[in-house]
């Protein structure tokens, strides 16, 4: 069910007015308001609120800033602050839309039904087109009140209103209606509203699977088995799918249709007593019963309170053949039905962590996030062959190419090291690094060491944080000399006018990136490759910058190559390293450092790490012929148990 969380932190973000601002306090609530706006877009809660609540100080009167400092408490899930919030915002402005819309999402989460269709009547009476907020309170009559005719008025009315401001969403609100219609008992209504629902949104599973019910509630099992085949393809891992198929193909007596269902969704999961049980009893129908008793057998062992598996097994063991055993009924409706509650989409990723063994060396990738390139910053290639490349790669638009950023944390056993810190909040896309660090069963203050590759800031703006304090409080950080001299020393590098204005500010986020730890005593360069901690080896790889550094990992006979920014168009630069990118500081020398390395480690032995290589950036490289080569991603594989985290 859609609860627009982040859409109400957003949408609340808009600031009082937009009148000139001329008097200080109302220009630093101002610019408190746009600190928390921007905290609150990159989910950075704790800072948001601390923003919310200067310009609440500075402005007590301010009903925005106690919604949107409200909204950030609901997103920490700390209801009794938002409500508070919340409450003080409408006691200043009561006829605020938004805030009603926020607390009524927050009754709702508390399941005080009452009270949130009460607000998200305010809400509609306030905004008569909004589309969602009936849908909302259709929601509400349903799940809370058991009124399947008021949801239904409501979400008649969201589907009138939706081509005003909510067209994305229509298929959900047909959705909705059809199933408050089979609530009802008025089958063919539901069917006709799931239908328009899958024709405008034809992918989506659970449309298919709810209207399948319908046909099986109407007899209809063909119908029934055509959609849950739809939703099979689209959903094949799904065991719950296969079972409910099952339950359609035993009402058509299909038995061997049902048993290979019903053995795929055992295999998807094992664990399930009543699919063994269904089996059980399909065999026992085909007249299998040796194969029957081993399937109730199994139900019975999984849930051995369940009364109904007792019955039929105690049956089953009686002397005689398997005709009239057949002593506990398969209701296949109850069957159907017990599916019905599908669990919603979860529409989450995954932790961004990837972890390997370089012998007894541990390596953990960790994602930054994603930013966008433009092919068109690619040099010594033709537009056509650069497009042709990336066409072969499935690149539709040469202008929006999607693009990792990658760090990579190393435990010797001895040293935590990490591998560049990310963008932090320089970037928009960029600075999960450290969400996902924690994810990986890390600690920022468990880091020793931090390597940086170089200097650009997508690659060590995350070593602070919002407030400018080290995000790694007890970690040194080490940077080539060569590396640092560059973007460290007051003396300006020579570069073409045209970068001049980009570099001194780039210059300046280095130098306040670097500036609290070597305040500490945490700043270290080396030279020559020497690097002072034991197992890593440095490796100068000049061009893109100065000082670009490669770090060598070696252990039981493997090898990991971390090559920072060698490849940052991976469609294009492997194929022709001699493809330069338009921010290399020495074009020529990052070529030629290039295509020397890819002859190095184009072994099929070197693990390769490369931080804008689509994550989690480890591989292997393969010779194609003189200059050219191909990208040989590793495959995940599990870890043995006594090196898991």
């Amino acid at each position: 069910m859609m609860r627009a969380t982040i859409r109400a932190i957003l949408a609340g973000m808009a600031m009082l007015s937009a009148v000139l601002i001329v008097d200080c306090p109302k220009a630093l609530a101002k610019t408190a308001m746009e600190q928390g706006e921007e905290a609150c877009k990159k989910r950075d809660y704790d800072s948001a609120i601390k923003f919310f609540s200067e310009a609440i100080r500075i402005s007590p009167k301010g009903a925005e800033a106690y919604h949107c400092r409200g909204t950030c408490y609901q997103c920490k899930k700390d209801s009794d602050k938002a409500l508070a919030d919340f409450n003080e915002a409408l006691r200043l402005d009561s006829a605020s839309a938004k805030a009603y819309s926020s607390r009524a999402e927050l009754y709702h989460a508390k399941r005080e039904y009452d009270k949130a269709i009460a607000d998200f009547s305010e809400v509609v009476r306030l905004c008569p087109n909004d589309a969602v907020a009936f849908q909302c309170r259709g929601s509400d009559y349903e799940q809370g009140k058991g009124d399947h005719n008021k949801a239904i008025a409501d979400y008649t009315e969201a589907i009138r209103l939706a081509p005003n401001n909510a067209t994305r969403y229509l298929y959900l609100f047909h959705l909705l209606r059809a199933e408050s219609y089979v609530n009802q008992g008025k089958l063919d209504k539901g069917i006709a509203d799931f239908s328009e629902s899958i024709r405008l949104n034809p992918i989506h599973v659970y449309t298919y699977f709810s209207r399948s019910l319908a046909y099986l509630r109407k007899d209809d099992v063909d119908k029934a088995i055509a959609d849950l085949t739809e939703a099979i393809r689209l959903s094949p891992d799904s065991a719950k799918l296969h079972y409910c198929r099952a339950v359609a193909e035993m009402k058509n007596s299909a038995y061997d249709k049902a048993i290979a269902d019903l053995t795929a969704a055992i295999g998807l999961d094992p664990k399930d007593g009543e699919t063994y049980f269904l089996r059980g009893m399909a065999y026992l129908a085909s007249r299998e019963t040796a194969k029957a008793t081993a399937d109730l057998n199994k139900a019975l062992r999984i849930d051995p309170n369940n009364v109904v598996f007792q019955r039929q097994v105690a049956e089953l063991q009686k002397p005689g053949d398997s005709d009239g055993k057949i002593i506990a009924v398969v209701n296949l409706d109850e069957a159907a039905q017990r599916l019905a509650s599908l669990p919603e989409q979860k529409k989450t990723q995954a932790p961004g962590f990837y972890r390997m063994m370089i012998g007894s060396v541990e390596i953990t990738a960790l994602c930054d996030g994603i930013v966008e390139l433009d092919a068109a910053l690619l040099k010594n290639v033709s537009e056509v062959d650069r497009d042709a490349l990336l066409k072969r790669a499935m690149i539709e638009d040469p202008h929006k190419l999607p693009t990792s950023t990658n760090a990579y944390l190393i435990n010797t056993g001895a040293k935590l090291v990490l591998v560049d810190a990310g963008g932090g909040t320089a970037f928009p896309g960029l600075g999960h690094l450290l969400e996902n660090l924690k994810a990986s069963g890390y600690k920022p203050e468990e880091v020793d060491a931090v390597l940086i590759t170089h200097l650009h800031p997508d690659h060590m703006a995350g070593l602070i944080d919002a407030k400018g304090k080290p995000v790694f409080p007890k970690a040194v950080v080490y940077v080539a000399k060569a590396e640092n001299d560059y973007w460290l020393s007051e003396a300006d590098p020579e570069v073409p006018a045209m970068y001049k204005e980009h570099l001194k500010k780039a210059r300046k986020q280095v130098r306040d990136t670097a500036k609290p730890y070597i305040e500490l005593n945490q700043w270290r360069t080396f030279e020559d490759g020497k690097l002072p901690i034991l197992g890593i080896k440095a490796v100068a790889i000049p061009g893109h910058t100065p000082g670009h550094t490669a770090y060598e990992i070696q252990s039981g006979g493997q090898t990991l190559l971390i090559i920072g920014d060698t490849v940052h168009v991976a469609a294009v630069q492997f194929a022709r390293p001699d493809a330069a990118v338009s921010f290399d500081s020495d074009p020529k020398q990052a070529v030629a450092t290039r295509e020397a390395l890819f002859r190095r480690i184009a072994d099929g032995k070197t693990f390769v790490a490369d931080m804008h290589v689509a994550f989690p950036g480890i591989g292997r490289l393969r010779s194609d012929g003189k200059d050219t080569y191909t990208w040989v991603p590793i495959e995940y594989s599990p870890l043995p148990a006594s090196k898991r985290p």
